[in-house]
């Protein structure tokens, strides 16, 4: 990045359980919530985690 450019830097941890907790309460979800958790985790609750499971692609070289 090129100087001056950047005047401040955000960096946004996991809120704790509690805090968790109430906003997603807030953000009206009915989710138990007991571990951690990102923003980003808490306000998309009911989107589908996209998790791609790899197999593994063998080359064959029989003759």
């Amino acid at each position: 990045m090129r100087k001056g450019r950047l005047i401040a830097k955000y960096e946004f941890k996991e809120l704790e359980i509690e805090k968790a907790q109430q906003l997603s309460n807030k953000l009206g979800f009915d989710t138990n919530i007991n571990s951690s958790m990102t923003l980003t985790s808490i306000y998309n609750q009911d989107e589908k985690d996209f998790q791609q499971s790899r197999k593994p692609n063998p080359i064959d070289f029989k003759q």
